[in-house]
């Protein structure tokens, strides 16, 4: 078991515990590249939870205007993004499960760069 890789992966403290591991796993590329796929990865998520919640006030401030389509419309951008929370609980319980196995795992898009800025 490799457990910085572990701790790398998860979403504790994110980003400021994967930039200390990132550092102190400085000779492991295995920890490098979890730690920076899993700053990626929060970014990612952070920008997709940013624009659900504007587009949720944009949506919750038409209701005024547009009435219930726009509840409808709110309700359905709630559910969205609940799936999305799921889905990105998944994907980081997996990479945890693929860290615990000494495995590299690459997401796509950023885990390319992550293994490229890792040295793998």
């Amino acid at each position: 078991m490799n457990t910085l890789a572990v701790l790398a992966t998860l979403p504790i403290f994110w980003p400021i515990l994967q930039i200390i591991i990132y550092f102190a796993g400085k000779e492991d590329k295995l920890v490098k590249f979890y730690a920076i796929q899993t700053i990626l990865f929060g970014l990612v998520c952070f920008g997709i939870g940013m624009i659900g919640a504007m587009v949720g006030v944009v949506i919750g401030i038409s209701t005024i205007i547009i009435g219930d389509l726009a509840a409808w419309i709110g309700m359905a951008l709630g559910l969205a993004m609940a799936v999305f929370g799921l889905i990105v609980a998944l994907v980081c319980l997996f990479q945890i499960f693929k860290a615990f196995k000494g495995e590299v795992w690459k997401m796509p898009v950023i885990g390319n760069f992550s293994a490229k800025k890792a040295g793998l």
